[in-house]
């Protein structure tokens, strides 16, 4: 039984996914599982008083169900409604919350909760927050606020807290004034500052839909979208800390970041994501601090020149393990070039860039800027020779025009025979931009078409691209651990009439779309080689909006 253990415990690190079939083959397997299945358990709060209980709840409740010793880590989510405006009424009369007594008596019977997750738009009753700290007075909880207009103060309050998500709206508009700082801002100060055990905060940025008039927040000079702070307060020496939604910066200006600086110890910070970007008196000045930092993800800001200091920065990182750039234009291979011989500890490197168009440009042939991506490629093989632990890796990769001309049919072959030679990696994602195969903005609208991801791939040859790609990496290594290809194709979406005539100074509004075809090579023992079909394909009809940049 013991070696049935060690089996099911590398399953469990290497093919999680894998879990389930093992525990279908017998009542041992079944039993050597069951603590690893049932180590996070995910509840949805819906409750229909006219049925019997999900069947998990059952489990939940029942002391003499092994389940209560398995579960570490308990997550109720948002109810799966979902439905259209005018049913939601009638909906939510049959799927009602959990009840209270409900939770309370599943935090009684589980025997070694660790870590409880509140992501739900709804307070927690007072009664199941009170038994959880009086119960588990050690327990981790995460709480996900981010779609709230008020928050629960009292969940927020509680000693517990450990993870925070919290939502921010970038203005706050009354009686036509804008209100500075915004009233998130004022709530999320008053939490931190009496929130000793926070060790992870993501302030998500959301567009105010109440304001008259919606616009990002750099597009409104003069607001101040930060933490109300003075010199003496103190923030909770927090371990992750990331900024995120598509609509506002966080505010790093100089006199800022002086006193944010001394209100948090920055050494003990571990992950960090600056979202849209940051200043260079947030380089200058906490830069010099952020010495313990294991992943990072920034954008390349071309408000000033960064480059000294984002070089400055990561030359100082001597334990990062993730890296994630995102460049706007034009540096992506001088920054990887700062990164061999400095870094050895490396695990997961993004490079991903965005190119962009002229829109007040007369020349429709016009193409957009692209990076030299040999010169990218030459430092990625450098960057990947010298980190041993890299296995996962996230990088833009071209298609060419196929044969006719024209239209995008393959890779290009140098740069997809350098990535297939990076033989340890396990998990790959890279990168399609569709943009650069349009000649002019007219051409940008998505508009339905059969069997087409876009006015110029066809379907059916994007997954043809996808599989000879991730086919070629077992073509160079027959024991290529390879088990995961992502290939992400990307547009933009015009959000004006197809008519429309850009015109100086007005904005040209766009959407970026993405269309993912994921491949997973097949874990089981008796599961063909890649090169023989061992793998799945899994892709997508529709596009959905790129939450990356």
């Amino acid at each position: 039984m013991s070696r049935l253990c060690g089996v099911v415990k590398y399953v469990s690190l290497e093919a999680p996914e894998s879990l389930e079939d093992c525990s279908l083959v017998c009542k041992d397997l079944r039993s050597a599982t069951e603590p690893y299945l049932h180590s996070c358990v995910n509840l949805y709060d819906e409750w229909d008083p006219e049925k019997d209980p999900q069947p998990l709840i059952k489990r939940l409740l029942n002391p003499q169900d092994n389940i209560r010793h398995h579960v570490r880590h308990l997550r109720l989510n948002s109810a799966r409604r979902g439905p259209p405006e005018g049913l939601r009424r009638a909906t939510q009369i049959n799927n009602a919350d959990v009840p209270a007594p409900i939770l309370e008596d599943i935090i009684r019977n589980l025997a070694h909760l660790r870590i409880f997750s509140w992501d739900v738009n709804r307070d927690m009753p007072y009664p199941v927050l009170q038994l959880l700290e009086q119960q588990w007075p050690s327990v981790q909880l995460n709480v996900e606020n981010h779609d709230r207009a008020d928050p629960d103060m009292w969940l927020l309050g509680s000693p517990l807290l450990h993870s925070l998500d919290f939502g921010v709206l970038n203005e706050e508009v009354i009686d036509g004034q804008i209100m500075q700082p915004p009233k998130g801002m004022r709530e999320l100060s008053g939490i931190l500052l009496n929130a000793p055990s926070l060790q992870k905060l993501n302030i998500r940025f959301r567009h105010n839909r109440n304001s008259p008039e919606v616009m990002r927040e750099f597009e409104r000079p003069g607001i101040d979208l930060c933490l109300p702070l003075n010199a003496s307060n103190r923030l909770p020496a927090l371990q992750e800390l990331r900024f995120s939604g598509q609509d506002a910066m966080y505010t790093f200006d100089h006199s800022y970041c002086q006193v944010v600086s001394q209100c948090m110890d920055w050494g003990q910070l571990r992950r960090l994501d600056l979202g849209l970007g940051c200043s260079r008196s947030f380089y200058e000045i906490i830069g010099p601090h952020l010495t313990g930092l294991m992943s990072l993800r920034l954008v390349i800001d071309y408000e000033f020149d960064a480059h000294f200091y984002v070089k400055c920065l990561l030359t100082s990182l001597r334990n990062l393990q993730e890296l994630k750039l995102l460049d706007f234009q034009f540096s992506l291979d001088e920054v990887l070039s700062w990164l061999p011989g400095k870094t050895h500890s490396l695990r997961m490197l993004s490079c991903h860039s965005v190119a962009t168009y002229d829109v007040e440009s007369d020349d429709e042939d016009e193409e957009p800027y692209y990076h030299d991506y040999d010169s990218i490629w030459h430092f990625l093989k450098s960057l990947y020779d010298v980190n041993p632990s890299l296995s996962h890796l996230e990088i833009d990769l071209p298609l060419v025009t196929g044969p006719g001309g024209g239209c995008p049919g393959a890779w290009n072959f140098r740069q997809a025979e350098v990535l297939a030679r990076l033989s340890r990696l396990q998990k790959v994602k890279v990168f399609v931009d569709l943009k650069r195969f349009h000649s002019h903005l007219d051409t940008l609208f998505l508009e339905p078409r059969e069997n087409s991801l876009s006015e110029g791939l066809n379907a059916d040859v994007a997954r043809s691209v996808s599989i000879e790609l991730f086919q070629s990496f077992f073509q160079n290594d027959l024991d290529c651990p390879l088990r995961f290809l992502e290939v992400c194709f990307q547009h933009l979406l015009l959000l004006k009439p197809k008519n429309w005539i850009p015109k100086v100074g007005e904005d040209l509004r766009v959407l970026p779309v993405q269309n993912l075809i994921r491949i997973r090579r097949l874990d089981r023992d008796d599961a063909p080689h890649p090169l023989d079909g061992g793998f799945t394909v899994d892709s997508h009809e529709d596009w959905v909006r790129y939450e990356e940049i």
